[in-house]
């Protein structure tokens, strides 16, 4: 999904994609447990979707796929994992 969302090839076999799938993991564990992360960084998060809208709906769809729903917390994070791997992956 972040290959077609971000228009990219992702390496499979690389460390940016085992990463990206470490921190799914965590974040899958701590919906279905229901252990969300909550601090104080709405303005981050406000601004990433500012800067980032692409990125934005790649999470968007992401969660509307795995039908998840999460607070502004767990998705600011899920933005910037995903505008990592897509930042170091190779475009198409």
């Amino acid at each position: 999904m972040v290959e077609e969302c971000m228009n990219l090839k992702i390496d499979k076999e690389g460390f940016n994609y085992s990463r990206f799938v470490s921190h799914m993991y965590y974040l899958l564990d701590r919906v279905a447990n229901n252990k969300e992360i909550k601090t104080q960084n709405q303005k981050m998060f406000d601004q990433l979707i500012l800067e980032y809208p692409q990125t934005y709906e790649c999470a968007i769809r992401i969660c509307k796929a795995l039908e998840i729903k999460l607070n502004d917390e767990e998705l600011l994070y899920l933005i910037l994992h995903v505008n990592r791997l897509s930042s170091r992956e190779e475009t198409l």
